[in-house]
């Protein structure tokens, strides 16, 4: 649904403001409405998509991070631009007079998420929870030992969600790091057992785990988003927003 008033939203140090739209319902109509918000450069790279359905996200993504941050800013969708950083991790660039406004987004089928907070070190992480997965072979390159156990713990029907919920919370972080395919997933460990999620840090990622929260949740039943924030101050809120619409161009 497209079209609605806009009013700019206060947004507090330490907190982050996750939004999200499903795509299951997609249609040409919206999506050439859509085509009008991209850049050249992000038009291009729509056009090189081969599937339809990568497509679709790329398109979705972009288009729900353009609009998010215009309800925080009064500046049209269409006239954000963007840079990157030394390891590909884009950032609104200097000239929007935005130096305080960072996000992050995440995509897969069928849903598409973006977060955006006043501080740098957080991301997001979205995946489906039915996603087809060989979890013992993945497991071997993803997870630490003691991650392992804690799946092997399990019956074998939770095996595959919670190794997913392992995956988002990895992702979540190595984007909040902002330095890419550096920083390997084996690096950090989670620890699922308790009422709070917990990180440790070993080999190649040199951290403090308490400088970190871990938030993990389901928007729908089909979908697991995680979130990982390291706001300078300590204090951290999440703000979800469910009701997710593209708003006008």
């Amino acid at each position: 649904m497209c079209g609605i008033a806009v009013k700019i939203i206060p947004l507090p140090a330490g907190q982050v403001d996750l939004w999200w739209v499903t795509i299951d319902d997609y249609t040409p109509a919206r999506g050439a409405e859509l085509l009008t918000l991209l850049n050249v450069d992000e038009r291009c790279r729509y056009d090189a998509f081969k599937v339809s359905s990568a497509q679709t996200q790329f398109l979705a993504a972009r288009a729900l991070l353009r609009t998010t941050l215009s309800r925080y800013r009064a500046l049209k969708p269409k006239d954000w631009y963007f840079t990157l950083n030394a390891y590909g991790r884009p950032y609104i660039a200097n000239r929007q007079n935005a130096e305080n406004l960072y996000f992050s987004v995440s995509h897969t089928d069928g849903m598409v998420a973006c977060a955006v907070a006043h501080f740098d070190e957080f991301g997001i992480d979205i995946e489906g929870l039915d996603r087809q997965i060989d979890v013992p072979e993945m497991a071997t390159n993803v997870l630490t030992p003691s991650e392992i156990k804690q799946l092997n713990d399990l019956p074998e029907d939770k095996r595959s969600e919670t190794f997913i919920l392992f995956w988002t919370l990895k992702e979540a972080y190595i984007k909040a790091r902002s330095m890419g395919l550096t920083l390997p997933m084996t690096g950090v460990s989670f620890d699922l057992t308790g009422e709070k999620l917990h990180a440790q840090f070993s080999g190649a990622i040199i951290d403090d785990p308490k400088r970190w929260t871990f938030q993990h949740f389901r928007p729908t039943p089909r979908y697991g988003i995680s979130i990982s924030a390291a706001p300078p101050e300590g204090k951290f809120k999440l703000q979800l927003h469910p009701a997710s619409v593209f708003i006008r161009a």
